[in-house]
């Protein structure tokens, strides 16, 4: 019996020894797990509210910012390089035709009511009023850009009493030939040099007194434009004549231009150019006329298709003559030319 007993007793003790330690260790493992949990739920809230925000704002605004200081600067930029791009493609420059015209082949198709030569109506009758229209087909190949250029243009009257005179005493009919190179310094100054020959070849040597009448006319010019598109150029050379029949026809010219293009529309334009001219002749004694000269046009180019454009211009000039009075000085005319690139 006591045997049994002592059996009982020693299992008992046995079971405490195994069983308790494992009921300790979970009792003071609950704690534990309960701390945790409750912490890991108040520190959950923290990092998901605090931290995972903190980091994700930041990231946008790493993001963001840059993009919103930066952006707006290339856009006026380009806008206004756009802006310039397209007022200077709009003024055409008949001294250096490259200066807005891309490599490759432009064709112009010029008419105008009046035939104006630094403030001579060529083909007039009786008056500088006289409307005697002329037709100038043009082409000019563009090598280099700005730089290295050709043309070919001529001059025919449309209408008027006199024209087939005029062809005949070496006026009417004209043909020239010139190349020129310019450069362009930051966009803004322009150096150019030309080099034209005129030539009247219908004209009939028993009025004029030579066979072909032809004139040589080396040239010099100075351009700039500013920041806001305001235009100004100077240009200088020296009208020479190939017989020595025609000698007294020598002169110097020079002739200041000023001018600014408005663009209202993606496709049209409002240019304004003034220009001023001065001949000083070989011998100021025997010709007088046509000195001085001004001239202010007003044009409006419209942009068919990019390589196409309409330029409608109406202009006045004046020059001054010796022997007729103010009112017979000046002239309105009107123009229309048809500009294609290639």
């Amino acid at each position: 019996m006591r045997v049994s007993r002592l059996i009982v007793f020693l299992l008992f003790v046995e079971w405490i020894a195994v069983w308790c330690p494992g009921i300790a260790e979970a009792d003071e493992a609950a704690p534990d797990l309960e701390t945790t949990t409750e912490t890991g739920k108040e520190t959950q809230p923290e990092v998901s509210e605090k931290t995972q925000p903190e980091t994700s704002d930041e990231t946008q605004r790493e993001e963001i910012v840059p993009e919103t200081t930066e952006h707006p600067e290339p856009v006026t930029g380009d806008i206004t390089q756009t802006t310039e791009t397209d007022s200077q493609r709009a003024t055409a420059n008949e001294a250096s035709p490259s200066a807005d015209h891309e490599n490759g082949v432009r064709v112009s198709s010029f008419v105008s009511s009046i035939y104006n030569f630094r403030g001579m109506n060529v083909f007039k009758e009786t008056s500088q009023s006289d409307q005697n229209a002329v037709y100038s087909p043009a082409v000019t190949w563009t090598v280099l850009h700005p730089g290295l250029w050709f043309k070919y243009a001529s001059f025919f009257q449309i209408n008027g009493d006199n024209r087939a005179y005029l062809v005949d005493s070496g006026v009417g009919a004209e043909q020239d030939l010139a190349t020129g190179f310019d450069y362009t310094f930051f966009n803004k100054l322009t150096l150019s040099a030309s080099f034209t020959y005129y030539c009247y070849p219908f004209s009939r040597s028993r009025i004029t007194g030579v066979h072909w009448p032809s004139y040589l006319e080396p040239a010099v010019g100075i351009g700039y434009r500013t920041h806001s598109g305001i235009r100004f150029g100077l240009n200088i050379s020296y009208f020479a004549p190939v017989q020595g029949r025609l000698r007294d026809n020598r002169y110097m010219y020079s002739h200041f231009e000023f001018g600014k293009a408005y663009q209202f529309h993606p496709k049209v334009a409002v240019d304004f150019d003034l220009g001023m001219g001065y001949k000083l002749f070989a011998d100021p004694s025997i010709l007088q006329d046509t000195i001085f000269d001004f001239e202010f046009g007003l044009s409006v180019p419209y942009t068919i298709v990019k390589e196409m454009k309409l330029v409608p211009a109406v202009h006045t000039a004046w020059t001054y003559l010796v022997s007729t009075s103010f009112g017979d000085q000046y002239m309105i005319y009107f123009s229309v030319d048809l500009v294609i690139d290639f």
